[in-house]
C-alpha cells in the first residue's frame, strides 16, 4: 500500500520552483533523518534524482524509483533524532492505507512522510554519533539527497559536505550530482551563481561531461540573480554548442527569461533569440511567447505595441495562449505610460475568444488598472466584480487583494465614494474572504480623502478590527491621525490620544507618525 501511496505521489516533493520538504530538523542540531522518494532521471543520464528546468520554467521529476533513506549525522546525543518507528503511530499508518484505498493523491505529503519514516525506522538503525560516512549509501542515494538541499534558502553547507562523503566513499560523482548541486547554489541566498559556474569546471576535472540539464540549469541560475547575468547566461549557450550539444526550447526560455529580469530588460537581445530558435529549428511554444512579453512589460515605459505584437505571432505560430499570456499583457498596458485601461478591457474579450479563462489575478490587476485612470474607473472596477460573480462557476473567487484594489478605486473617486467602500466588508463576509489589515487601512485612507474627513467612520474601521483580532500596525494609526489632522478644526486631542493607543498595542510609531 505504501509502495503505491508513492508511485502515486509524483513528483515527488516537488512542485513549480520550489523544493518542499516534509521532514524537518528536530532539536538543536543532533543527528537528523530525512526521507524522500525518488525521482528517475528523465534523460537517463546518472544515477537518481536529477533537477531538471521543464520547458515552462518549473522542476520536472521523472518517475519514483524507490523511498530513498538518507541520513547525516552530528556530533548530538541520541535524544535529538528523529524518532522512532514507534513515534508514528499506528493511526498514521492506518490511514495511508485508507487513504490509498480511496485516492492515493489524496495523501498529505506530511502523512506520507511520516509513514516512510515510520517503515524505513522500524527496520534501520539510526547511525551512532561522530560517523563520517553515510552507512550503504549508494550514488543514487547520496544524489537524492544533495537534491533535497536545494530549498529556499538553499542547504548549500550541507550539499558540499554530502559530496565530500561521496568522494571518501569511493563514490565518483556524475554529471546527475552536478546538476543536482547548481540547483542548489541557484537558491542560496543571497545568490551564489559564481559558484555554480565553477561546478562546470570541476566536472571537467573529473571527467564528467556535462549535458543539456547542466546548461540549462546554469542558465536558469544566471536569470535568477539580481540583476538578471544576461551576458553570463549568453557565454554558457556558446559553451553548450562547442561541447556538441544543442540548445532546446528550455534553453532558449531560461536566455529570454533573463533578457526579462536584466536591468534594463534587454527586448532587442530577448527578439533575436526568437530568430535565432527557428535557425535552431526549434519550435516557440507558450513560454517562449509568455517570456517575451515580460520582456516587453518590464521595460520603463512597458513597450504594449511590442506585447500585443507577440500575441499575434503566437496565432502565427499556432501557439494557443494561456492565462498567463493574458496577465503577462495586463501586466505591460498597467505599466505603459500612461497605463493603458481600454486595451487591457479588449485583451480579455480577444483572449476569452480563444478559450482562455482568467484567473482571480486577471480581475486583480484590471480592477488596479482602473484606479490608475484619471478620474477612477469606478464603474468599470464595479463591473469587473460583477464579472467575477459570472466567472464563479470556473473556480474565479475574489480574494482579499480583489476588494482592496477595489477600495482604492472607491477612494479616488471625485469625491470619494465612502458608503461604497464600507459596504464591501459586508460583501468580504459573503465571500467568505478574511479583511486584513491592508483593507482595513484602505478603508482608512478612503475616509481621510473624503471633505470633510468621515472621521467616526475610520474610528469604526479601528474598533471593527479590534473585534476581528487584526491588530493594526503603524500605517494604521498614520492614517487615522492624518483624518484628525484634516478635520476642521484639527482634533489634537484626540490624535494624542491615537499615540497612547499605540503604545497600548504595542505599535512602535516611526517619524511620520
Amino acid at each position: 500500500a505504501l509502495r503505491r501511496v508513492v508511485a502515486a505521489n509524483r513528483p515527488p516533493l516537488l512542485v513549480g520552483r520550489t523544493w518542499n520538504h516534509g521532514a524537518r530538523r528536530r532539536g538543536d542540531g543532533g543527528t537528523w533523518t530525512r526521507w524522500m522518494a525518488t525521482a528517475g532521471d528523465r534523460h537517463g543520464h546518472g544515477d537518481g534524482a536529477s533537477a531538471s528546468p521543464g520547458a515552462n520554467g518549473k522542476e520536472d521529476s521523472g518517475g519514483v524509483a524507490a523511498v530513498v533513506r538518507v541520513q547525516a549525522t552530528q556530533d548530538t546525543p541520541p535524544s535529538a533524532t528523529v524518532g522512532t518507528a514507534e513515534a508514528v503511530s499506528s493511526d498514521t499508518m492506518s490511514a495511508v492505507h485508507a487513504a490509498d484505498m480511496r485516492s492515493t493523491e489524496a495523501v498529505p505529503r506530511d502523512l506520507l512522510l511520516s509513514a516512510i519514516q515510520a517503515v524505513c525506522m522500524s527496520g534501520q538503525p539510526t547511525p551512532t554519533a561522530g560517523s563520517r560516512a553515510m552507512p550503504s549509501m549508494t550514488r543514487a542515494e547520496y544524489n537524492a539527497a544533495i537534491l533535497l538541499c536545494a530549498q529556499k534558502p538553499a542547504r548549500a553547507d550541507d550539499a558540499i559536505r554530502l559530496l565530500h562523503q561521496m568522494q571518501e566513499s569511493e563514490l565518483p560523482p556524475d554529471v546527475t550530482t552536478f546538476n543536482n548541486l547548481i540547483a542548489v547554489f541557484k537558491y542560496v541566498v543571497p545568490r551564489q551563481v559564481g559558484h555554480a559556474t565553477v561546478l562546470l569546471h570541476q566536472m571537467e576535472e573529473c571527467g564528467v561531461s556535462p549535458d543539456a540539464t547542466t546548461f540549462n540549469s546554469l542558465i536558469d541560475a544566471c536569470g535568477a540573480d539580481t540583476p538578471a547575468r544576461v551576458d553570463d547566461a549568453m557565454g554558457l549557450l556558446q559553451r553548450m554548442e562547442e561541447c556538441g550539444l544543442s540548445p532546446d526550447a528550455t534553453t532558449f526560455n531560461n536566455l529570454i527569461n533573463a533578457c526579462a529580469y536584466a536591468k534594463p530588460a534587454r527586448v532587442e537581445s530577448a527578439m533575436g533569440l526568437l530568430q535565432r530558435m527557428g535557425e535552431c529549428d526549434v519550435a516557440p511554444d507558450v513560454t517562449t511567447f509568455n517570456s517575451l512579453i515580460r520582456v516587453c512589460a518590464f521595460q520603463k515605459p512597458a513597450q504594449v505595441v511590442d506585447a500585443l505584437g507577440l500575441l499575434q505571432r503566437m496565432e502565427e505560430y499556432g501557439v494557443a495562449p494561456d492565462t498567463t499570456t493574458l496577465n503577462t499583457l495586463i501586466d505591460a498596458c498597467a505599466y505603459a505610460k500612461p497605463p493603458r485601461l481600454d486595451s487591457a478591457m479588449g485583451l480579455l474579450r480577444r483572449i476569452e475568444a480563444h478559450a482562455v479563462a482568467p484567473d482571480v489575478a486577471t480581475f486583480n490587476s484590471l480592477i488596479k488598472l482602473c484606479a490608475t485612470q484619471r478620474p477612477a474607473r469606478v464603474d468599470d472596477a464595479a463591473g469587473l466584480l460583477a464579472r467575477m460573480d459570472e466567472c464563479g462557476v470556473c473556480g474565479v473567487v475574489p480574494d482579499a487583494t480583489t476588494f482592496n484594489n477595489l477600495i482604492k478605486v472607491y477612494a479616488l473617486d471625485k469625491p470619494p465614494r465612502v458608503d461604497d467602500a464600507m459596504g464591501l466588508l459586508q460583501r468580504m463576509d459573503e465571500y467568505g474572504v478574511a479583511p486584513d489589515v491592508v483593507v482595513y487601512n484602505s478603508l482608512i485612507r478612503v475616509c481621510a480623502h473624503h471633505k470633510p474627513p468621515r472621521v467616526a467612520d475610520a474610528m469604526g474601521v479601528l474598533q471593527r478590527m479590534e473585534e476581528r483580532g487584526v491588530v493594526p500596525d503603524v500605517l494604521t494609526f498614520n492614517r487615522l491621525i492624518r483624518v484628525h489632522g484634516l478635520s476642521t478644526p484639527a482634533r489634537v486631542d484626540d490624535a494624542m490620544g491615537l499615540l497612547q493607543r499605540m503604545e497600548d498595542c504595542g505599535v512602535a510609531p516611526d517619524v511620520t507618525v
